[in-house]
């Protein structure tokens, strides 16, 4: 039988729902290679404010937003995350995730918002 070693690093990711949109479709948002990193950096997010105009959500209704994270900020517009413990599946409603890369960077993973990069 053949086998080979492999080095594989382990990167999370925050998963969140957008406010406009389903609550229970969380979408990986940002991506780090320190589990540390990313709570430091979503603590440094948090700020909670309400958007009176905030506009039509996806369902065409028209209301004020209740915020959880800093205007301005690459997740203003996102649902605060579930709950915090890494898994590989995160809740739907939002949490943190984590793959296994080849790759020892957290571009590992593809996401549109990653404030690390």
């Amino acid at each position: 039988m053949e086998t080979r070693e492999t080095t594989e690093y382990k990167i999370f990711y925050l998963a969140l729902a957008h406010v406009k949109s389903n609550v229970d479709n969380a979408q990986p948002v940002v991506a780090f290679t320190e589990y540390d990193a990313l709570i430091s950096w979503l603590e440094a997010q948090k700020e909670n404010w309400i958007d009176e105009n905030g506009g039509s959500d996806s369902f065409g209704s028209t209301h004020n937003y209740s915020k959880s994270f800093k205007k301005g900020s690459i997740i203003e517009w996102y649902n605060p995350p579930n709950d915090l413990i890494p898994t590989e599946h995160p809740s739907c409603f939002g949490g943190v995730g984590y793959i296994w890369s080849k790759t020892p960077t957290q571009d590992a993973i593809s996401i549109p918002l990653n404030p690390s990069n």
